[in-house]
């Protein structure tokens, strides 16, 4: 272990490749593929899991479950009557969508008129299929979704499952809803030669909840809308999605409570702050710091002793297990303090007037004194090659 870390360490010799650094020490590619993965400066650059090995699972729900979201515009704003947004609710199983347009800024007010104006569509239908109204309602944690609407949520008696911060794909049939809801309005937009499309906005929503679903149609085996599932139909989609769930369980590893792991970098408070900032992260790919597992949270995901505005929950994927008996830490580096630096140099040049004046005038006088000996040296040149 001692030649390994020698000939790690080393700047000349040092390699990631088990098998070069197992030549360069002499000894075996096992021991040296054991030491790499022992080191905190190998395992935070590692690559993450490919999106094409992930297990993911549907994100069903039981009867009544909705989901919502707001999809943006802005860019045809001018041409909407200062509408740049829409706000939509999803029935979870069924995938039956509503949709109300929100002129600019969006607010947690005009979100609340929007859902209850859903609410009271939804209600409408419930009076003859009861199990279609709305008992919990899973939103993000954006503005839009506090305040006046977490209201009319308690009014209604609706239980608010408000997500974690960088847990978004909770909301994942309806990100992929409002990738239809584009296509959908882009082909108004070809139609008709111009950027309109509030006006359109109830005819799309009618189009695409009457049109076949084509993955409604593969799991019931029958030509299906999201307007025409049943109450059965919605129970056969829960058994299947419910049978997805349990395959990923068991393709997902196992991890005991107590085991350390680091936690996939973008998926951090830190790690997003720096997406925002547009810093780059040195190509750390997980967290220099170590956490626990606490339990398991569900099919594909653990609970994890995170503090401060990291999430609770995470998927399997976004873990990488580290063997703390063999860890071999990782250097801390010194920080660069940006706001110190940046208030000595703004220090460096904050001088008096009296220094700017003398710093003038000794640049100009050494300025002419270099003047001086250059043309002194002219002159003696002439003078030697016999010049006038």
């Amino acid at each position: 272990m001692d030649r390994l870390k020698s000939i790690y360490d080393d700047p000349a010799t040092t390699t990631k490749n088990k098998k070069i650094l197992a030549r360069r020490a002499g000894t075996k590619q096992v021991e040296a593929e054991k030491f790499l993965k022992s080191l905190a400066a190998v395992q935070v650059t590692q690559k993450a899991l490919p999106s094409s090995q992930i297990h993911y699972i549907p994100t069903a729900g039981p009867s009544g479950m909705y989901l919502c979201d707001v999809f943006y515009l802005k860019d045809y704003l001018g041409k909407n009557q200062k509408r740049s947004s829409v706000f939509t609710v999803m029935n979870i199983n069924t995938r039956y969508a509503y949709s109300r347009a929100l002129t600019s800024p969006v607010t947690s007010a005009k979100a609340a008129t929007a859902l209850k104006s859903i609410l009271t569509e939804i209600n409408k239908e419930g009076k003859k299929q009861s199990w279609k109204k709305m008992k919990i309602l899973r939103s993000d944690g954006g503005a839009e979704n506090l305040g006046d609407l977490q209201v009319v949520l308690q009014q209604h008696g609706i239980e608010h499952e408000k997500l974690e911060a960088h847990t978004h794909e909770r909301l994942a049939r309806l990100d992929r809803f409002h990738g239809t809801l584009r296509r959908l309005i882009g082909e108004v937009f070809a139609k008709n030669n111009n950027n309109v499309w509030y006006t359109h906005l109830n005819e799309i929503m009618m189009n695409y909840n009457e049109r076949e679903h084509e993955t409604l149609s593969k799991i019931l085996k029958k030509l299906t809308s999201p307007s025409q599932v049943t109450e059965s139909d919605e129970s056969r989609l829960q058994i299947h999605d419910a049978k997805r769930k349990e395959e990923v369980r068991l393709k997902v590893p196992e991890y005991p409570p107590g085991t350390h792991v680091r936690l996939l970098m973008r998926r951090t408070s830190e790690g997003a702050k720096a997406r925002k900032m547009g810093t780059k992260l040195n190509d750390q790919t997980f967290t220099s710091k170590v956490y626990q597992i606490l339990a398991r949270a569900g099919p594909n995901s653990y609970e994890i002793n995170t503090t401060g505005l990291d999430a609770k929950i995470w998927p399997y994927h976004a873990l990488q297990v580290v063997d703390m008996a063999t860890n071999v830490p990782q250097p801390v580096a010194k920080k660069v303090n940006k706001k110190v630096v940046s208030a000595k140099r703004l220090e460096a040049m904050n001088i008096s007037e009296a220094e700017q004046k003398a710093n003038i005038v000794s640049t100009r006088t050494r300025a002419s004194k270099v003047s001086t000996r250059s043309t002194k040296k002219a002159v003696n040149y002439r003078e030697l090659s016999g010049l006038k």
